[in-house]
């Protein structure tokens, strides 16, 4: 839950944040991207910053403009099915989507104007709902001082990239007021990997309401995958595609509103936001295996309007007792479909929920901290097939009890133990709920499955963890995690549906360390997992050992270096496959002279040959061959050695 903390007013009139219970020894699976590090990792968008954060493994298997799969602790999280996307807390993830239960697209989001990125490992908050059974992500808005002004920057590189940005923050404004737009044209390392992105985003106070804002819109390619073998064979080069002209768009509009307000005995926020998306895109992984006439090209389209409200309380109602209260309401209008040679799915469907989640923080001594609480939340779904599909109509309502605490000590001020329990959940895909079988057999279509059995899924966790400060300058931490999923279910992009597997678990460690001084900093991470069904088989895409080693520093006022670090282990793949490993190597250099500043940056230093996404299924590119079932491994190359200058100028 936190640490309750109270704005005050100093004799000057500036906001002063007061915490109001002791401070513990910190979360170790938690984690935070600040403005120093954000400018470190250099992102190409929001979504890139994912691959600065421990223990969260980024897979882009399309260009820029489509949201990325993500990894955490050992969960195959899609594009956003089990690890929650948000802006200062507002979700991005959408239900019931075409493309990925749970999909997240942070496109909307402009690098410049984050102030922070923050990861929470695990389920254990109540402010946590649907999707976040494995974490979530927050990125949190705003231009601090020292940063604060007009803004104009560009960029180049090679492979071909250009991108211009425009920042307007007030230095008589908060920090959380700002404008900025900006407009991204990528040529993509390889064939079919170009990205055309423009969008705009802002905040500003009126009258005590934060109004804040923004629209994007995205055109990019989709390569699909290349079979291993014909690389290896040097029937088609790293560079090129079977698919080179399958391409998605994405539009998106955003408004919304935030009242906060603080006292002597509580602090409250409340929210309201409108957002209207829309999705389409083309894709072909498997070539002319299930039509050898027309190809297996499929379009998948989704347009939702949706409406958030949602409010904060934090209380503080006795000198050792604080409570919390999160309470709010959703709701969302939406009509998708996927169609090949015919129409495969498609309706139309409404689906809301309210939630509450009380909870409260006792602090008997000044080095315990306990915390519990339970979060409630109701879902109701309406879905209507299209008529040439069969017209079958479904309704529900559905709700999910989800308890969850957490225990603080501080035995010494350089040392803290937590220890949490939690549980998650994950609703239910909406075309599930119009009756569709909950399994399909192997000699079945699954083009036309209605997405399992449409019942909410919940994940158990637990977690136990120690934080030490040996000097002010040095952090450590490490933390052992396990969780038990009800059923896993995992975006198949060969039959474009999320497929349940069956009940998992997982073990696993975190370990990070990080070092600052008044001109440097060193961020370090590992985290080892093992994820397994039930039954004792290797969850497939997995990478069980996940590293990274982030730093910065200046040589002079004017100079600074920088340099990324990552990599992840062999991981399995279904029917008995593996996939290699790879390390990363991203260097910087940094200039700055009076309002001027330039980066140069070479990605993949190395120039390592790597392969960004790994997949086993059956395919056939190749008309004169005959077809097969019998799956093979396809690879999506990952970038090679690229060069990026950034020139900007500050008034």
């Amino acid at each position: 839950m936190g640490e309750p903390e109270v704005e005050e007013l100093d004799d000057e009139g500036e906001v002063v944040v007061v915490t109001r219970a002791p401070v513990s020894g910190g979360v170790p699976s938690e984690a935070e991207l600040g403005p120093e590090e954000i400018e470190a990792l250099g992102p190409r968008s929001a979504q890139d910053l994912l691959r600065g954060l421990p223990g969260v493994h980024v897979s882009q298997h399309g260009s820029e403009g489509k949201a990325a799969q993500f990894f955490l602790r050992g969960v195959d999280a899609a594009h956003g099915t089990d690890v929650t996307l948000s802006v200062d807390g507002r979700p991005l993830n959408e239900g019931s989507h075409i493309h990925g239960h749970g999909y997240a697209d942070a496109g909307l989001l402009i690098p410049e104007v984050l102030m922070g990125v923050e990861l929470r490992r695990g389920g254990f908050g109540l402010d946590q709902g649907s999707f976040s059974t494995a974490g979530d992500v927050d990125f949190r808005l705003g231009v601090p001082a020292g940063r604060r002004g007009l803004l104009v920057g560009a960029e180049g590189g090679w492979p071909a990239r250009g991108r211009a940005v425009g920042l307007w923050a007030p230095e008589d404004r908060r920090e959380r007021e700002f404008v900025a737009g900006e407009l991204v044209w990528d040529g993509g390392p390889y064939e079919n990997r170009e990205t055309l992105r423009a969008g705009a985003l802002g905040q500003v106070e009126v009258g005590g309401v934060r109004l804040r804002g923004g629209a994007q819109g995205a055109r990019f390619g989709l390569p699909g995958a290349l079979p291993l073998a014909d690389l290896e064979a040097g029937r088609v080069e790293r560079g090129e595609s079977y698919s080179p002209s399958t391409v998605g768009e994405t539009r998106e509009v955003w408004v919304g509103a935030v009242r906060e307000g603080a006292g002597p005995r509580a602090r409250v926020r409340t929210s309201v936001d409108l957002r209207g998306r829309s999705f389409d895109a083309t894709e072909n992984f498997t070539g002319f295996l299930l039509n050898a006439v027309e190809g297996d090209d499929r379009r998948e389209v989704q347009r939702s309007v949706g409406l958030r409200v949602e409010h904060r309380g934090e209380y503080f109602l006795t000198e050792s007792v604080d409570g919390v209260v999160f309470a709010g309401g959703y709701g969302e209008v939406l009509e998708q479909f996927a169609e090949g040679v015919e129409r495969e799915r498609g309706g139309q469907g409404v689906q809301g929920g309210v939630f509450l989640a009380p909870g409260a923080a006792w602090v008997p001594r000044e080095w315990l901290i306990l915390e519990a609480g339970v979060r409630l939340e109701a879902m109701g779904f309406g879905f209507q097939e299209d008529e040439v599909l069969g017209g079958a109509r479904g309704q529900a309502v559905m709700g999910a009890v989800a308890p969850r605490g957490r225990v603080s000590v501080m035995p010494r001020d350089e040392v803290g133990l937590t220890a949490g329990l939690g549980r998650g959940y994950r609703a239910p895909e909406m075309r599930g709920i119009t009756g569709g079988e909950e399994e399909l057999g192997a000699d079945e279509d699954h083009r036309f499955f209605r997405g399992g059995d449409g019942e909410i899924t919940t994940v158990d966790a637990a977690e136990v963890g120690v934080s030490v400060t040996p000097w002010t300058w040095l952090d450590l931490g490490v933390t052992g995690f396990g969780a038990w999923s009800q059923a896993e279910y995992v975006y198949d992009h060969v039959s474009r549906l999320n497929v349940d597997l069956g009940a998992t678990r997982r073990l696993g460690v975190e370990a990070g360390a990080s070092a600052r001084g008044e001109r440097f900093f060193v961020r370090g991470h590992a985290t080892w997992v093992d994820a397994r069904f039930v039954d004792g088989g290797e969850l497939p895409f997995v990478p069980p050992v996940e590293v990274g080693l982030l730093a910065q520093g200046e040589v002079t006022e004017w100079l600074g270096l920088g340099a990324h670090v990552r990599g992840v282990s062999e991981r399995p793949l279904p029917f008995g496959a593996r996939a290699a490993g790879y390390g990363l190597v991203d260097v910087h250099v940094r200039g700055r002279y009076e309002g001027w500043g330039a980066v140069l940056r070479v990605e993949n230093l190395l120039g390592a040959e790597w392969e960004e996404g790994v997949y086993h299924y059956a395919s056939r590119f190749d008309l004169a061959a005959p077809a097969s079932s019998l799956p093979a491994v396809h690879v999506v190359p990952g970038a090679p050695r690229g060069i990026r200058l950034e020139v900007s100028h500050r008034w």
